[in-house]
């Protein structure tokens, strides 16, 4: 997949050609490993990011299945109340039937 023109990292440009000497290689050394530094860093960012990322994808799996589950539950009850599933079938599903008299 290539890489979109907007997130390559492009090396920084001088705007004047600098005299090769050893001063200046070492001052190019020094501003490479600089920039290899912060790249590292910013990697390590975002392998960070990405962990805690997946940790709540998880959790909002687990809610999501948690959830369903509640809701079966729930629309199991609310049909044994309204009638529509026998309270001896209801019991069966693990639902106690109690009756009130007024």
């Amino acid at each position: 997949m290539p890489i979109p023109r907007r997130d390559r990292i492009q090396p920084r440009i001088s705007s004047m050609p600098r005299q090769q000497s050893e001063a200046a290689t070492h001052r190019q050394m020094y501003q490479l490993l600089v920039e290899k530094q912060r790249l590292l860093q910013e990697l390590q960012h975002l392998e960070q990011r990405r962990y805690a990322i997946n940790q709540r994808l998880e959790g909002i799996a687990t809610q999501l299945i948690d959830l369903e589950y509640g809701a079966g539950q729930l629309q199991q009850k609310s049909a044994v109340i309204d009638g529509q599933i026998p309270a001896s079938d209801a019991n069966s599903m693990g639902f106690e039937t109690m009756f009130l008299e007024y």
